[in-house]
């Protein structure tokens, strides 16, 4: 978290500070700006997910991920297309969102249930 945070903060500069360096004249700010946030998003949401996916690689649990991976991907790729045609290109980034949020959610509740099993084993 700490590198995203010191990333979050480096990009936050270089479009206060040097907008010319990142931004082709022809862009909005705006819009910079509101992809920029989304993609932290992303990377922070991405971040949360690590450590309950982590430990369930390092329980065997891959066929659990593989099935975690491919729901959130049918998600993830129904919700961007929709909102690209409903709404546009930057308001899609939000179906990537939805897909992280998926994996993030069956992550923690799968790796809640492995750790119970293994209390439940040790008692």
């Amino acid at each position: 978290m700490a590198a995203w945070v010191a990333n979050i903060l480096l990009c936050i500069a270089l479009l206060v500070f040097f907008p010319a360096l990142v931004v082709k004249p022809s862009y909005g700010l705006e819009n910079v700006v509101i992809v920029a946030a989304a993609c932290g998003l992303i990377m922070a949401i991405r971040a949360l997910r690590t450590p309950p996916a982590v430990l369930l690689q390092a329980a065997g649990h891959f066929k659990e991920l593989a099935a975690i991976g491919s729901s959130s991907a049918v998600i993830s790729l129904a919700a961007t297309l929709a909102l690209l045609l409903a709404f546009g290109p930057i308001e899609s980034l939000g179906g990537i969102v939805l897909g992280e949020l998926v994996i993030v959610a069956r992550c923690y509740r799968d790796s809640r249930r492995y750790k119970l099993s293994q209390r439940e084993t040790l008692a």
